[in-house]
């Protein structure tokens, strides 16, 4: 593919614009279809433009669409180019009609999961972004011990988004994610800082010491005390 060497195995579609210098090479077990196709039949339907942006992004840059995940789809496509190979061989009235139809129809087909491709990858990158937002937040504000519903106020999305997003990125729930914070810098302070279990507990912004006891202990098994114990004996 121009001076780059590509290598793929099946099943797979390898789109390629007309101007783009390429060859293939085909292993003595491979099998499968080259269909080419007129640029104006591609980039224009019924003599105008409305449609062409439709197939555009297949020819943008030169494509690997792997179809392995995509079985359904892979017997239609064959399907297709096996009835264009059948009106080829035994040409009927509106022939070149048909080839252009069927042409057509198994590029719809890729477009439609190239878009498909596109829109989840975009949506990816938002997630990340957001779920990013939020981990920045926790750690500014965990001390604070904000509900889930400020943080989506913040964020200007409802509760139950961003605790799907956590739970999708990370395996827990929001609260459960900012709760793990908190007790990541208790356990940080029982182990770094002389003060007592008290100091700790209204640093980070406990009203009950002993309510922070109870939680730690639910989070990690033994007490404050327990905790910076064991720690010191380390």
């Amino acid at each position: 593919m121009e001076d780059e060497l590509w290598e793929h195995d099946g099943p797979v579609v390898i789109t390629i614009h007309p101007s783009v210098v390429h060859g293939f090479d085909f292993s003595e077990e491979a099998v499968g279809f080259v269909l080419t196709v007129d640029p104006h039949i591609v980039f224009s339907l019924g003599g105008g433009d409305a449609h062409s942006d439709i197939f555009s992004p297949l020819f943008l840059r030169p494509m690997a669409i792997d179809l392995a995940r995509e079985p359904e789809l892979r017997e239609r496509m064959e399907a297709m180019l096996r009835l264009l190979i059948a009106e080829s061989a035994a040409p009927r009235t509106g022939h070149a009609l048909m080839l252009e139809w069927l042409a057509r129809s198994v590029m719809l087909l890729l477009a439609r999961l190239e878009a498909d491709h596109r829109s989840a990858e975009l949506s990816g990158r938002g997630e990340f972004e957001l779920f990013s937002r939020f981990r920045t937040l926790v750690e500014a504000h965990f001390k604070e011990q904000w509900q889930v519903g400020v943080y989506a106020d913040k964020l200007r999305v409802t509760s139950s988004r961003l605790n799907r997003l956590c739970l999708k990125l990370s395996g827990q729930s929001a609260f459960d994610f900012a709760q793990q914070r908190l007790i990541l810098e208790a356990c940080r302070k029982l182990t770094y800082v002389p003060s007592g279990v008290a100091t700790i507990a209204y640093e980070l912004g406990f009203q009950d010491p002993a309510y922070f006891s109870r939680l730690f202990k639910r989070h990690m098994g033994i007490t404050p005390k327990q905790y910076r114990r064991t720690n010191m004996l380390e």
